[in-house]
């Protein structure tokens, strides 16, 4: 369960200002929009000649995990075709600051699973720690036109890494991570190729995503 801090920190409107009821209900927008709530609501309550402001927000009764299914199908003029289908499951909530564990998996041509970890830091989920690790197969075609050759795998690949972030309310959000990778290159078709065998990754990214 959501704590109450965290649910106040999404009002803009604090204690001794007058009341905006267009930026009231931009807040109000704002906690419903995080997607864990079925109806927010507010009352204002006057005491010892004073006015204050209730919200009150009800968690959703179906909970708030989240699952999704979809099929891919695509094909082209030279008979190649591909089919894969997937699934999403996220479990949101997890502890006081909003924790969220998500999950995804992919069959088909080509093959996916990734799972991550979104940790809030803060009550007003200002910064956040993001965990993750993912696998993938799929099938990998170079070709040299000047030489006319081409080489064909299949790539196999798994990744670890961690994301420490800012959320930038209307700006996005800003991250840096740090990742390692390791995997090989079966070969598939054509001819053989230098790029065939084991092979590692690792480094660091810098992501702002809108």
């Amino acid at each position: 369960r959501l704590s109450d801090q965290v649910i106040a920190s999404q009002l803009r409107i604090k204690p001794g200002d007058r009341l905006d009821p267009q930026q009231l209900n931009r807040d109000l927008n704002a906690i419903y929009g995080m997607s864990e709530f079925q109806r927010v609501n507010y009352t204002l309550v006057r005491e010892n000649g004073k006015t204050g402001l209730v919200v009150e927000a009800q968690q959703q009764d179906i909970g708030s995990d989240t699952l999704k299914f979809g099929m891919f199908l695509a094909a082209n003029l030279k008979g190649d075709s591909e089919f894969s289908i997937g699934g999403a499951y996220t479990m949101s909530a997890l502890n006081s600051l909003g924790a969220q564990w998500r999950n995804f998996v992919q069959l088909g041509g080509n093959i996916a699973l990734t799972s991550d970890f979104y940790q809030p830091l803060n009550e007003d989920q200002t910064y956040y720690l993001n965990p993750y690790f993912k696998y993938e197969q799929y099938n990998l075609d170079l070709s040299n036109e000047d030489f006319a050759i081409s080489t064909g795998f299949r790539v196999y690949r798994s990744e670890i890494g961690v994301e420490v972030g800012r959320n930038l309310e209307h700006w996005g959000r800003l991250a840096f991570g740090l990742f390692y990778g390791a995997g090989r290159n079966d070969f598939r078709l054509g001819q053989a190729s230098a790029h065939e065998g084991a092979f590692n990754t690792g480094g660091y990214s810098i992501r702002w995503t809108a």
